[in-house]
């Protein structure tokens, strides 16, 4: 790469799709540049990936590694950092043309001093580091890669546990899923809908690459259950838990279909309870004063969630603990 270049003028992301995706992209494919020009060459070559952090990781470093969730603005994941601006750049095309141009201007400004600094190249977490200080990172190599945004496997979190509940017990006895969702600000309960057919997956496999609106990347879907819901018909079922801020719905009962990525089989029934915190407390608590801004209102939460005797009701009607046809 042409560190010398600007970011918008250098052959960084070449090769790379930005959003809104076309049909034409290959959304998995790793761009190849040629050292010698400016020519990219696009193929599929896994390369075998070393064990991270050495094989031997810290503590310091399992938390670093999972709480990168801005690691799209590290100028070290170059493809990462260009899908993400060229969604703020799509999101300005909406604008009307009188602000258009100022907003440009602006966030391109933003991406060229991002780029040019390294300001938060650390935001993203490299999997060849090895030693307890972090100035020590060491240059990447073609074995390494490189640690963003929890989100990707938080948000998948219900595929992944079906996928290993069935690995060990099989597909032939019903489940029950309680989810945890921090709708954060808004009714968004886009990490459910993901789960089924919806209009963000449409047309897709389950485990093939989708990029819906809002996602710094694309993302293989984490489509795992055939039934169809809409945002509308989901939010239909929250009720209140008494005492506070909390809302759960109880879903109707779903079956799996086979999504390979993820592991998971078809055929098993699924019941699901959500949880949404229906909080302002943002999931990117970063720096002291921040920490100790939000702290009273995490506190408040847990109380309140500990105490709620609504909320122990309603788990415990969703679970069946006294009629043991709970797996």
């Amino acid at each position: 790469l042409d560190q010398y270049a600007t970011f918008t003028s250098s052959n960084a992301v070449k090769g790379f799709p930005m959003f809104p995706a076309t049909a034409s992209d290959g959304l998995y494919v790793t761009p190849e540049h040629d050292p010698g020009t400016d020519d990219t060459i696009v193929s599929l070559s896994p390369v075998e990936m070393s064990a991270p952090f050495g094989d031997d990781p810290t503590a310091v470093q399992l938390s670093v590694a999972s709480s990168s969730s801005v690691g799209y603005l590290s100028g070290e994941v170059a493809s990462y950092f260009a899908q993400y601006f060229s969604i703020q750049y799509f999101v300005i095309e909406t604008l009307p043309d009188a602000q258009k141009q100022a907003m440009k201007t602006a966030l391109n400004g933003l991406q060229e001093l991002l780029w040019a600094t390294g300001f938060l190249a650390n935001a993203a977490v490299m999997s060849g580091w090895t030693e307890p200080n972090p100035d020590t990172m060491p240059p990447a190599t073609e074995s390494n890669y490189w640690f963003t945004d929890g989100s990707h496997t938080d948000d998948g979190a219900a595929a992944q546990a079906i996928a290993r509940y069935q690995k060990r017990y099989g597909t032939s006895k019903p489940i029950k899923l309680i989810i945890s969702n921090h709708n954060y600000y808004t009714t968004n309960n886009d990490n459910i809908l993901q789960y089924f057919s919806n209009i963000g997956n449409e047309g897709k496999a389950p485990g093939e690459f989708v990029w819906p609106m809002g996602w710094p990347s694309p993302q293989m879907s984490n489509q795992i259950f055939g039934e169809a819901i809409s945002a509308e018909e989901l939010n239909e079922l929250f009720d209140p838990v008494i005492g506070t801020d909390l809302t759960m719905a109880v879903l109707p009962v779903a079956t799996t279909l086979d999504n390979e990525p993820f592991g998971v089989k078809a055929g098993q029934q699924v019941s699901i309870a959500v949880i949404n915190l229906n909080s302002e407390i943002p999931t990117e608590l970063v720096g002291e004063d921040v920490v100790q801004a939000f702290t009273p209102g995490l506190v408040t939460m847990a109380e309140e969630i500990a105490s709620s005797q609504d909320l122990s009701d309603k788990v415990a009607a969703f679970v069946g603990i006294s009629d043991g046809t709970t797996s």
